[in-house]
């Protein structure tokens, strides 16, 4: 945290002044000496300049000739920390977006066909929880990923919707479709889909 060797070298790590929270340091040291090994403790440490920096702590109690020696070893995550803290406002200012839309949007994983996302729309569709299950099971009724997906299409023009007109005969419903590849906020290229109602417009 900034303390030169020689500033550091026989002193105290309580004397250092290097922990922001003084209840957090007595935290990780009575759980080390409970348990004698913790790996990433998560704390915040000061550095000599005054800085706050989000870190993980690993420590190990060891014994050498009579006596009790700890080890520990800091990982500065301050960077990781912020970036992480980034894309959780994104999802949430992304999924605040969709919910306040009427109209039916879910995202899925295109290698896995899993669903990830439903708006509240969508979700108000069906009597069971739909994330995690497969899109062609729950949205088709089929058993193998439907003939007629749009993934090929949607993977090899990332940056460009495609349109399409479709009967869901398994809904009982005819909507218009917008399909589009996004980037999730964990980095993934996932399928976005857009299905507006149109039944009776087609009737």
């Amino acid at each position: 945290p900034g303390h030169a060797l020689q500033e550091a070298a026989g002193r105290s790590p309580f004397d250092l002044g290097i922990w922001a929270d003084a209840g957090e340091r007595d935290q990780y040291w009575k759980k080390l000496h409970r348990d004698k090994h913790i790996r990433d403790f998560e704390c915040v440490f000061r550095t000599k300049q005054g800085a706050c920096k989000n870190c993980l702590i690993s420590g190990h109690i060891f014994r050498i000739d009579g006596g009790e020696y700890s080890i520990c070893v800091v990982k500065d995550v301050t960077r990781k920390k912020k970036l992480e803290d980034i894309r959780v406002a994104e999802r949430s200012q992304l999924i605040s977006i969709f919910d306040s839309i009427d109209e039916v949007i879910y995202v899925s994983d295109p290698a896995t066909y899993e669903i990830l996302y439903v708006n509240t729309a969508t979700q108000k569709r069906f009597p069971h929880k739909l994330v995690g299950r497969a899109c062609y099971r729950e949205f088709q009724g089929l058993d193998a990923p439907c003939p007629f997906c749009t993934n090929a299409i949607i993977m090899k023009n990332p940056g460009k919707a495609h349109r399409w007109e479709f009967h869901n005969s398994h809904l009982g419903r005819d909507y218009e479709i917008v399909d589009r590849i996004i980037k999730w906020p964990d980095g993934r290229d996932v399928r976005f889909e857009l299905a507006i109602d149109i039944t009776e417009r087609t009737r």
